[in-house]
């Protein structure tokens, strides 16, 4: 048998072909084509193929029989030519790695299984016989051919595992993941310190398998056991009751607690004691109903402006309040009324007394209202005295120009009281004046 293939005469190159592949013509994918290699490329080539088949890719065999001791230059000569991507795939720096780690890996296998004592097995070298759990190897559950995550032949495209990024992806997956199969598939992963391992080893997967192992990943996260989460809200119930209550009887008129400041350090308290908020959380009606039941003695208050949050106070509180309001509406507010009805009168006999003025161009020789002035005057700056020249100059002028305003609106009894006979505006049409021209109906 060994004469009889030693025999055989080896296969002839076709250099119109890709010399690598031996599949296409140059006529065809011409663009992917490079029909004039340099002597550097074609000797890379020569390099990469040998370290490919020293590491045991076999399927580069027939490459290393095609190329059979000729050197670069004489490649060269016969015009050799190969498609860009079998030479990028062929020269692949990653691919020869991966493909070393791999041989080292299986040399080293060997020499363990080399260095193996003789004799009976013990116990402790035996396999596992517990029944309380099946066990399966890795290579009973993993087909390197097929999706690392799903292992089933879909129409979807696999994805070959070639960067650290993905391998550091797929690490994070199979220390997270609860699926035990899966956790099988990628140990060698999780356990090695390379994050290249995956590449090594050939994986392949599904993007949208990955998107679903990833996912799975976060909703077992967000499955908090139940009796954790009542734990948690129940904890939470009792810290801001205790707040609410000690705000209550510490609380002032110009410190009044709201329901959206008491729903912020609710969900405080829940982050605090690991309760796992909703995507928008609304606990307001849950908290006043807490409250109304926990709490004695307290009213909620809508403010008017409905933009605002509900008040919540004691009964103590609210009587002090509208004590307080009420307080300043009755007598007080009629009094002042009075006073600046009062002060009304003073002024418009002032400004009706006030002595003719013309405008000529100028307002440097007009003189407001004595009583007016004075009056505008304490209204801009009230009764504190003015040390600054300047702050005092403006104040004039702003009294000034106010008082002129009040003079310019103000009107008189008549015009006040006057009432015109006719309202109709077709007065004006029917009453004869010098320019009037009658109309035929």
């Amino acid at each position: 048998m060994a004469e009889s293939s030693s025999n055989k005469k080896p296969k002839t190159v076709d250099f119109e072909l890709c010399f690598i592949c031996q599949l296409r013509s140059k006529q065809i994918d011409y663009t992917n084509y490079v029909l004039h290699p340099s002597l550097h490329s074609i000797g890379k080539l020569i390099i990469s193929t040998d370290f490919r088949c020293s590491y045991g890719e076999t399927e580069f065999s027939a490459l290393k029989d095609r190329i059979s001791g000729l050197s670069a230059d004489e490649l060269l000569q016969k015009s050799v030519s190969y498609h860009k991507t079998c030479y990028k795939d062929l020269t692949n720096k990653t691919h020869i790695e991966r493909a070393k780690r791999r041989y080292d890996k299986g040399q080293a296998s060997a020499s363990d299984v080399k260095q193996k004592r003789k004799g009976r097995p013990s116990k402790s070298t035996s396999t596992c016989t517990s029944t309380s759990r099946p066990t399966c190897t890795r290579s009973q559950i993993f087909d390197k051919e097929m999706c690392v995550f799903c292992q089933e032949e879909r129409a979807d495209n696999l994805h070959d595992v070639s960067t650290e990024n993905m391998g550091a992806q797929l690490k994070t997956i199979g220390q997270q993941t609860t699926n035990e199969h899966l956790k099988v598939r990628l140990s060698n992963v999780v356990v090695s310190s390379d994050l290249l391992t995956a590449v090594a080893e050939d994986m392949k997967y599904h993007l949208m398998c990955l998107s679903h192992a990833k996912r799975d990943i976060e909703k077992a996260k967000r499955q908090i056991p139940k009796d954790h989460i009542k734990f948690a809200q129940l904890v939470s119930d009792v810290e801001i009751l205790d707040l609410v209550e000690t705000e209550i009887n510490n609380s002032t008129h110009e410190s009044v607690l709201n329901m959206n400041d008491i729903e912020k350090s609710y969900v405080c308290l829940l982050e605090a004691n690991g309760f796992t908020l909703p995507d928008y959380p609304r606990y307001k009606p849950y908290l006043k109903q807490l409250i109304l039941d926990n709490i004695p003695d307290v009213h909620f208050t809508r403010p008017p402006d409905k933009t605002k949050p509900e008040q919540i106070l004691s009964t103590k509180h609210k009587e002090t309040l509208l004590a307080g309001a009420l307080s300043n509406d009755p007598k007080d507010l009629k009094d002042d009324v009075k006073v600046l009805l009062k002060a009304a009168k003073i002024l418009r006999k002032d400004i009706a007394n006030a002595p003719p003025w013309k405008f000529q161009g100028s307002f440097d020789n007009y003189e407001p209202p004595p009583l007016l002035q004075i009056f505008c005057k304490y209204a801009i700056q009230g009764v504190h005295e003015i040390k600054s020249t300047s702050r005092a100059e403006s104040i004039k002028q702003s009294a000034s120009i106010l008082a002129q305003h009040f003079v310019c609106a103000c009107k008189t009894n008549r015009q006040v009281t006057y009432e015109t006979k006719h309202e109709d505006i077709t007065f004006k049409h029917r009453t004869e004046t010098p320019m009037f021209e009658p109309t035929s109906s």
